[in-house]
């Protein structure tokens, strides 16, 4: 009776510390979306993305997202203009690098903000960044808002020209993420 009294007492401590209050959830796709845009002095692109795969992990107890992860196909963003996208896949070595990926290795929680440190992976070359997003929570979802810069530079990216005139460095991504929680 004492040892079972004892191993019930451990299998309790055991699943309080390993605790099963981390859910994970993804993405509403229907409402979510990654978005860039490329500035050249005589004109700016925008492609969209809805077609992509963003994972996190929920802690309930605490109500807060505590891991998150992004996969897009370059192939998914759309800019409306076909040929546009077409020699965007040819400078992003699609075939060659067809994924950008965003892994969290730590999420800061300021209530209506989140401060996201990770990797990115774009065009095969990993950088530490950090996203701020802007965090709307109701009882059953979780949005996040927010944009970041790219360097196409430290990416390794040719950048694109126009006139002889390549664009600027800095690729703008932004992007608003729906979970249900």
């Amino acid at each position: 009776m004492k040892k079972l009294v004892l191993n019930t007492l451990m299998i309790t401590l055991l699943f309080g510390l390993f605790s099963f209050d981390n859910v994970k959830v993804s993405a509403i796709k229907e409402e979510s979306f990654l978005r860039y845009t490329l500035s050249h002095p005589m004109h700016e692109s925008i492609g969209t993305s809805k077609d992509f795969i963003c994972n996190a992990y929920y802690d309930n107890v605490v109500k807060q997202i505590n891991k998150i992860a992004i996969a897009a196909t370059v192939a998914s963003f759309d800019s409306k203009n076909s040929s546009r996208d077409s020699h965007a896949l040819e400078v992003l070595e699609a075939i060659k690098y067809p994924k950008v990926t965003f892994v969290s290795s730590s999420i800061k929680d300021n209530g209506n903000e989140l401060i996201i440190n990770g990797e990115l992976n774009f065009h095969g070359v990993k950088r530490d960044i950090t996203i701020k997003a802007d965090q709307i929570k109701s009882d059953s979802e979780i949005t996040l808002k927010g944009d970041f810069y790219v360097s196409l530079d430290k990416h390794k990216v040719e950048k694109p020209s126009m006139m002889g005139i390549a664009v600027n460095d800095n690729l703008h991504m932004d992007f608003k993420i729906k979970f249900s929680i």
